[in-house]
């Protein structure tokens, strides 16, 4: 029960009785607990402990889709091939549901929106490739990697299309070029060309 009272007062101000109102919640407390239960039934329902599986990988997959379904990705995939699923079953595991975790989460970092994960998406170790070798004079930092994207770029295209390329606001572009001593040539200035994507 809700009693909520208070005075009754005229147009000037003054108390001319009082009034209570008094309100019945058990109906309303009734609800409440229907819909949690209800809630919870329909969780358990759409949960995979209700697909018969004897595999581990599946098992751990089913249990990875349930704790990635609530988070907010803004990547949405279709499915995941045939061949890519018979990868997922074959593998050891050999780091467990971690790794299980991180191959996903490649997988997702590589497919578009609206695809289906597949071969291509995997990591080199789950094909049975070697991985890439890289030398050390191969890599580049992510200054010099800009830094040369900023020259190579700011023949053909304007300082907002610079921008854009890279990710990055004009405010930013500018700044880099005054700590890089990166002056804009004179003949690119009046001359941009259309992005292509």
């Amino acid at each position: 029960m809700e009693c909520v009272s208070g005075p009754l007062k005229d147009k000037q101000g003054n108390i001319i009785g009082a009034v209570e109102i008094v309100r019945d919640e058990t109906e309303q407390m009734r609800l409440s607990k229907q819909y949690a239960t209800i809630k919870r039934e329909m969780e358990r329902q759409a949960r995979f402990e209700n697909i018969i599986t004897q595999s581990k990988p599946m098992k751990s997959i089913f249990g990875l889709i349930e704790k990635i379904a609530p988070t907010n990705s803004t990547v949405l995939i279709t499915g995941i091939s045939s061949k890519t699923l018979k990868k997922f079953m074959d593998y050891p595991w050999p780091g467990n549901i971690r790794e299980l975790e991180n191959v996903i989460e490649y997988a997702l970092h590589l497919a578009e929106d609206n695809h289906t994960i597949g071969e291509e998406h995997l990591p080199p170790r789950l094909l049975n490739k070697p991985a890439q070798e890289w030398s050390r004079s191969d890599l580049v930092s992510i200054e010099q990697f800009t830094r040369r994207s900023i020259t190579a770029l700011q023949s053909e295209h304007t300082e907002e299309q610079i921008a854009e390329i890279l990710g990055i606001s004009r405010k930013n572009l500018w700044e880099k070029r005054k700590r890089w001593g990166l002056q804009r040539p004179i003949s690119a200035r009046s001359t941009p060309k259309a992005i292509v994507s």
